[in-house]
């Protein structure tokens, strides 16, 4: 009592009279702020004074039973007393008040919690606070403290410390050889500007769970061997897939460790730094690697032939070093690669011919290099390229085409290539000449002109008599749709006019077998989805012939309405296969439901509500089930996914693409028939959405397409009942 009445007799002011009743006639328990023990009513253990205004006298640092002391947000000045003497002292909260000077050195052994925050202490924090063993809540953010981490708190454990992260003028920060989870904040930049060396060795290697490492666009520094210690301790996280050192400042060799991370890693990024000498050895036991990025550096010497048995690689980029030598033939061993990046090199030898053999490439860039001879044509052929870039090399494949891409001068760059010739016009190449050795050659050739066609034809004559000679059921199949009433005529020209010369504009979606344009190709002014076929992707004629037959008698308010189709040739004497369906304004699920802003007009596109949703998963169920049982025989759809699923203006859903539909007309189908014949061939449909199943393992395609259909129809049946219910719980609770 005596210590609370000298604390009250140094308080100058008080204008809220908080210590009103601090006297001598009122019971101690009963002041403002003090709370007593239960079992001796004249001993004070809690004193809590929050938002009040007073300072801290020195006599409170004799009450050894006090346990928590409250004194936050207050306007309290001068030093902090020694609370040494307060043996009891768990919880000591001083934040936010005016307390100055250092840090006091005694504190009491039980202390768990304290909070210095928002004061102007100044000084070093003082080595005894590694002392307090039950401490696991210390704060002094918002300070003046200065000076270095005392050695003593060398064995930090638990999360990231975000004290530290007041100490302004920290220019070195080592962290090394401690036991912290969790995150390092990311904007530790602001509150330490000027810091120089951050140091986490030892720390990172402790972590065996981590699988994502990300340390891009940095300034992050590798000089010498020493320099890569990191990379050692790196092999304990066995778990880790993706290391991303891109965008810092490594320079030199990349050591031999690299190649003791773990065997599970999928990315490895090392691009855009000084790393120099040869290609990275280690690289070769990464089995399940799928990006390697080595762009921008100073690499040199060979790509190196064992490239090639990392068959999961879909993502190459060793462009912009000074790698020489061949582009390693190996390469075409990697049937999954969707992207090569070669350029700005010093390659030279031939493009290897065998990367024909990359049937999933998209993009090819070798430009910049010292490539010569032929280009390959086998890589034209490649079905889902998309961007090829030879410039600036010394090639010379001879005559440039003049077909397909070649026809325009805007779409390809054949710079610094002085061998090639001919091309359309706006080229300016010269024109190839045609020379003859011999009279025997030249007699060859017209020879094999005459014989190679006359060949072809009558190959071709008996193929089609063997086929019109199995019967006419199969035949019947590949009639165009009936709609009982008169079938719109639609030549080619019509669909050039509608499409307006196939503008890339005017594409509203693509797919493995042709691209969909919007345009007005009737009279009355709607616009219609044109979907045409490019008939030189294998299996197009087969997949449109497939799509007339699942919609010639198809009924159904929520399947796709065919308007007519369009089977003719172009001016070149080409096949051309079109159909023409009314159009969907609100376009495909995939785009409602994952709209970005590549998407045009995708500002337009609305949130759809629950019932909105709901309505389209019982649209899509019905749809399903019409096509399942109705009586003209069983139709399954097989590539039933969410860009296949059209909304109109109501957004009511209408199932589309039957391009790789199967059907069954009766139970009595003869298990010959190819209908049921098993698939030795690669996969149809779209990954993530096929049959189970379905693969090269014998399983019957009619059979597992079947066995989808079913579950899908289960499937959406019980997500709208369960959106139903969730509609009513919300409606009643």
């Amino acid at each position: 009592m005596l210590s609370l009445l000298e604390f009250k007799n140094a308080i100058s002011a008080d204008p809220q009279q908080a210590l009103m009743s601090w006297n001598e006639s009122t019971h101690i328990c009963n002041w403002e702020g003090v709370r007593c023990r239960m079992k001796n009513p004249h001993r004070v253990t809690t004193l809590d004074l929050e938002h009040q205004a007073s300072p801290i006298p020195p006599s409170l640092g004799r009450l050894r039973r006090l346990r928590y002391l409250f004194l936050s947000n207050n306007t309290l000045q001068g030093r902090i007393p020694s609370f040494s003497n307060c043996s009891s002292l768990k919880v000591l909260l001083l934040n936010g008040n005016h307390l100055a000077r250092e840090i006091p050195i005694g504190w009491p052994s039980k202390l768990e919690d304290m909070n210095l925050s928002a004061n102007n202490l100044t000084g070093i924090l003082p080595a005894s606070l590694a002392n307090l063993t039950m401490l696991n809540d210390f704060r002094c953010l918002f300070n003046n403290i200065e000076g270095v981490i005392p050695n003593e708190f060398a064995k930090f454990s638990g999360r990231f410390p975000q004290a530290m992260l007041n100490l302004s003028t920290l220019v070195d920060l080592s962290l090394t050889q401690n036991s912290f989870t969790g995150e390092v904040s990311s904007d530790i930049g602001n509150y330490l500007p000027k810091l120089q060396r951050l140091f986490l060795a030892n720390s990172i290697g402790k972590l065996s769970k981590l699988y994502w490492l990300n340390l891009e666009l940095n300034k992050l520094e590798a000089h010498e061997n020493q320099d890569w210690e990191f990379m050692h301790s790196l092999a304990s996280c066995s778990h880790l897939r993706v290391f991303s050192l891109n965008g810092n400042v490594f320079k030199g060799h990349v050591p031999s460790s690299l190649g003791n991370l773990s065997v599970k890693l999928e990315t490895l990024n090392l691009g855009a730094n000084k790393l120099s000498w040869s290609f990275p050895s280690g690289i070769e036991n990464f089995l399940n690697l799928i990006h390697l990025t080595l762009g921008i550096n100073q690499l040199t010497g060979v790509v190196p032939g064992w490239i090639g048995s990392l068959k999961k690689l879909q993502s190459i980029d060793l462009s912009d070093n000074n790698f020489t030598g061949f582009i390693p033939t190996s390469l075409s061993n990697l049937s999954l690669l969707g992207n090569l990046y070669l350029s700005y090199n010093n390659s030279d030898g031939p493009i290897p011919p065998s990367l024909e053999n990359l049937q999933m490439l998209q993009a090819f860039y070798a430009s910049n290099n010292n490539l010569h001879g032929r280009i390959p044509k086998e890589i034209f052929i490649i079905q889902t390229i998309i961007a090829i870039d030879l410039s600036f090399n010394s090639l010379d494949r001879g005559e440039v085409p003049t077909n397909g891409i070649f026809k325009n001068v805007t779409a390809m760059w054949l710079g610094e290539n002085q061998g090639l010739c001919g091309g359309i016009l706006e080229l300016h190449l010269q024109a190839c000449s045609i020379m003859h050795s011999d009279s025997t050659k030249h007699k060859l050739f017209v020879v094999l002109k005459v014989v190679i066609p006359m060949v072809f034809m009558v190959s071709l004559a008996m193929v089609i008599l063997i086929l019109l000679s199995r019967g006419k059921k199969k035949t019947k199949s590949m009639f165009l749709p009936s709609f009982h009433r008169e079938f719109p005529k639609v030549s080619f020209l019509d669909i050039v006019r509608a499409t307006e010369g196939f503008s890339p504009s005017n594409i509203i979606g693509r797919g493995r077998y042709g691209s969909v344009y919007e345009g007005k190709l009737f009279q009355d002014g709607n616009f219609v989805a044109i979907k045409v076929f490019n008939m030189e992707t294998r299996g197009s004629t087969k997949s449109f012939i497939t799509e007339c037959n699942a919609l010639r008698g198809a009924r159904h308010r929520n399947l796709v309405s065919i308007l007519t189709a369009c089977s003719s040739i172009d001016s070149s004497g080409n096949d051309v296969k079109a159909l023409v369906y009314k159009l969907m304004p609100r376009g495909d699920l995939h785009r409602v439901l994952y709209s970005t802003q590549v998407y045009k007009e995708s500002s337009g596109l609305i949130h759809m509500t629950v019932p909105q949703r709901l309505s389209i998963v019982v649209d899509v169920a019905d749809a399903l089930e019409y096509l399942h049982h109705n009586n003209q025989g069983t139709i399954v759809h097989c590539d039933m996914k969410p860009k296949n699923i059209l909304l109109d203006e109501n957004m009511t859903a209408h199932v589309g693409d039957f391009g790789l539909a199967r059907f069954k007309v009766d139970s009595a189908v003869s298990p010959s028939d190819d209908l049921y014949s098993t698939s030795s061939v690669a996969i149809n449909g779209t990954i993530g959405y096929i049959a189970p199943g379905m693969s090269n393992t014998g399983i019957k395609l009619l059979l597992a397409c079947e066995i989808q259909s079913v579950q899908q129809v289960v499937m959406f049946r019980l997500l709208a009942m369960s959106i139903a219910s969730e509609l009513l719980y919300l409606k009643y609770s």
